[in-house]
């Protein structure tokens, strides 16, 4: 069965910082790169008139102020996810030594997260007792929480960007960078990238230029 993992920016995912926003990062004729990627322009999704104006005035926000607002509803409560994985992961190497992961997770040598304790969980989809993606929780001495997932989609799907919540790239690769924050606080930055079949996100609960400049860094310096 073939899956699909939409990315509907400012709706369903996230994905902006004006550090070095490209207009039109991507020529009109490539909407489809190779590996699996489909980027399409608000005015193609197959959603809502209502949902396609959230998602533009969400550009428009990202562009002016680098964040955008966003129900407290809507964000996630990095205390109950951190009080989750160290409930319920263990440390990547039991994990892979165990043979649930699918493929072999990135490297984190020279990275910020390199060195820290992590806790990770198996998940996406399963084939007997192997599943298709893995995330790590890592709490980083000035930056917190930090959560790194990994999707292979190499044995089927694909994922679909957006074209104008892209606004960052990862070595090459198209990236979206959202940041979002509520009225009481509770907030976050999302990186999100495609490279050769696997999808890559990064999140923290900052949404200051040090958190985001952090998770583009971090992104760029993952082995593969």
């Amino acid at each position: 069965m073939k899956r699909t993992v939409s990315v509907l920016l400012g709706v369903v995912l996230l994905g902006c910082q004006p550090l070095a926003w490209a207009d039109d990062p991507l020529p009109p004729p490539q909407r489809t790169l190779p590996g699996g990627l489909t980027v399409n322009s608000i005015d193609e999704l197959d959603i809502l008139p209502a949902a396609k104006e959230v998602l533009r005035e969400n550009v428009r926000l990202m562009k002016e102020q680098k964040l955008v607002p966003a129900a407290e509803g809507r964000l996630p409560d990095f205390d109950a996810i951190e009080a989750h994985y160290r409930a319920r992961g263990k440390p990547l190497s039991e994990v892979t030594a165990a043979g649930k992961i699918g493929f072999a997770p990135a490297g984190l040598d020279a990275t910020p997260l390199r060195g820290l304790a992590d806790a990770a969980i198996p998940g996406g989809v399963r084939r007997g007792t192997v599943w298709s993606g893995v995330a790590r929780l890592f709490r980083h001495p000035e930056l917190g929480i930090v959560i790194l997932e990994e999707t292979d989609l190499r044995n089927g799907g694909g994922a679909m960007f957006t074209r104008e919540m892209i606004n960052a790239d990862v070595n090459g690769a198209p990236a979206m960078l959202l940041s979002k924050q509520s009225s009481s606080g509770r907030s976050e930055s999302r990186l999100m990238w495609f490279v050769d079949g696997m999808l890559y996100e990064l999140r923290t609960p900052g949404v200051d230029d040090r958190s985001r400049d952090a998770l583009l860094a971090t992104a760029r310096a993952l082995s593969r």
